[in-house]
């Protein structure tokens, strides 16, 4: 015989079989009749799994009749009080190690039972689980074949908000092209330096918010996560106030450290000044650690420091400007300036200049001009000091025309140029107006046009004459008798000193000067 035909056979023969359901307080029983010559289930074999049930109330003609009839109808045949340990016993649960989660799994112990959704639940009763059963995963648990199903779900914690700092300026420089109200773009304005003053606020911290807590499949709370706290610590230059902002307490940059946010009254760029970074503008000390380029520019309202050199470019400083290297640009300080080179550059300082080496440049200097390192030269421009001039050298072997003054006032030479502009402009209108004039007749319809040219060619005159007495007044102030210059080498010819207004011109090589104003002459004497 074939398997085909054996299995075949074997459906032939197939043997009777009943089933045991539980509607409280009944058992009901289902004898299905065999199919062919199959086995007859016997009554023994239903009281035994009674029996196993832990059933009372036995009515043995029920099952009797139930077996002798095999017709698939329910009959009740015994009294269940309540779902015995035995039977819950064989629905194997399984509860995650978070107890969130609940599975439920039927074993093969009593495999003529027809399990309900309820058997379940009161399986995961028996074990605790009470909270967040699932409706439909009970019924596939419950289902033939019995495979395993999720049945109940707890409820996680909900996390709340860790406390936070807020940042109430950038706490780094941020780099993107200025854009004017017309869209157009200046890479050279690229750099943006978060600066802040005494008294700006600079962060705030929200508070930890606390979260909800959840419940797990036994019913137990299950407790939220404690949010972090993050501590607002006042750092260099800050101080928190009494509503606990952080809030600076000096000029400077923002910046977020490990040991609180801090305000340092320095910036600093790793490299040059130039393509990658634009133009610098900041209130504090500016340190360049390279140069900065030809066609930049810096503005420091502290000192600057520039490791390298200073190209064609311009810097101002609200105190001091510290060059390693040279200046070959324009620089405007209110302090003193330091280079080892200025050369073909615009230099004025609210203090004093010092230099290597002085080439063809405009130098003023509120206080001192000195050039003694190195070579220590003066060579070509004008050099301008409030008080005196110090230098190795005065002009060079080829006669290079260099002007030296000291003594001069600074504050009241630059009202002295201004207001010598002023009268320029002036003089130049008034050229214009008697130009105009020439052309128009005493008589007739141009008279009237004549009469208010007239008019303010009155008006330029007397500005014209209150300007010529202001400059001779500030011409009489900007000098000072104190001024003095001291050359400790040689003073080439072709050099011009002027001392408190007074000029005077070397017309041959001298070494060892010093010179000084005094009746109503520059006073030379030898450098001992």
């Amino acid at each position: 015989m074939t398997d085909r035909s054996r299995r075949a056979e074997a459906r032939r023969r197939t043997a009777a079989r009943f089933s045991i359901a539980y509607r409280p307080p009944d058992l009901l029983l289902t004898v299905y009749p065999p199919a062919g010559q199959g086995v007859q289930v016997g009554a023994d074999e239903v009281r035994r799994a009674l029996a196993a049930l832990g059933a009372t109330g036995r009515r043995d003609d029920a099952i009797d009749a139930a077996v002798e009839r095999g017709d698939g109808v329910p009959v009740p045949v015994a009294v269940l009080a309540e779902r015995t340990p035995a039977l819950l016993s064989a629905v194997l649960v399984t509860v995650s190690p978070d107890g969130m989660t609940c599975e439920a799994a039927i074993t093969d112990r009593f495999p003529w039972f027809e399990w309900t959704a309820e058997d379940v639940a009161a399986a995961l009763r028996g074990a605790g689980v009470v909270h967040g059963l699932l409706p439909e995963g009970l019924a596939a648990a419950a289902t033939p074949p019995y495979r395993p199903a999720v049945v109940a779900r707890g409820e996680p914690p909900r996390a709340g908000q860790d406390a936070r700092v807020e940042y109430a300026v950038p706490m780094t420089p941020l780099t993107r092209p200025a854009e004017d109200e017309q869209g157009r773009v200046d890479f050279k304005q690229l750099l943006v330096i978060s600066q802040v003053r005494p008294g700006d606020l600079l962060a705030l911290k929200v508070p930890a918010e606390p979260g909800l807590p959840g419940r797990d499949v036994y019913g137990r709370e299950a407790p939220a996560p404690a949010p972090r706290d993050v501590p607002l610590v006042a750092g260099f230059n800050t101080r928190l106030d009494a509503e606990g902002r952080l809030v600076a307490t000096a000029v400077g940059q923002p910046m977020a450290r490990r040991d609180g946010i801090a305000v340092l009254p320095v910036f600093r760029v790793d490299g040059d000044v130039g393509s990658d970074t634009g133009n610098v503008r900041f209130e504090g000390t500016v340190v360049v650690g390279g140069s900065v380029r030809a066609g930049y520019a810096v503005k420091a309202g502290g000192d600057l420091v520039v490791r390298g050199n200073i190209e064609a470019a311009r810097c101002i400083a609200g105190g001091s400007v510290r060059v390693t290297g040279g200046i070959l640009g324009v620089v405007d300080a209110e302090g003193s300036v330091m280079a080892r080179l200025i050369e073909n550059a615009t230099v004025s300082a609210g203090a004093d200049v010092v230099a290597g080496a002085i080439l063809h440049s405009q130098v003023r200097a509120a206080g001192r001009v000195v050039a003694l390192a190195g070579r220590g030269r003066i060579v070509g421009g004008l050099v301008r000091a409030g008080t005196t001039v110090d230098a190795r050298r005065l002009g060079s072997v080829a006669g290079t025309r260099t002007v030296v003054e000291a003594g001069l006032n600074a504050a009241v030479a630059s009202r002295y140029e201004s207001t010598e502009r002023l009268g320029a402009l002036v003089r130049k209108a008034e050229s214009r107006l008697q130009a105009r004039l020439a052309g128009r007749g005493a008589d007739g319809p141009e008279a009237r046009d004549r009469q208010a040219l007239e008019a303010q060619l009155k008006v330029l005159r007397a500005q014209a004459e209150s300007l010529g007495r202001e400059m001779g007044r500030l011409e009489q102030a900007r000098w000072s008798q104190n001024g003095r210059v001291t050359v400790r080498g040689t003073v080439y010819p072709g050099v011009v000193v002027k001392v408190a207004g007074l000029a005077w011109t070397a017309t041959e090589s001298v070494a060892g000067l010093i010179l000084t104003a005094g009746e109503g002459e520059v006073r030379v004497r030898a450098l001992r």
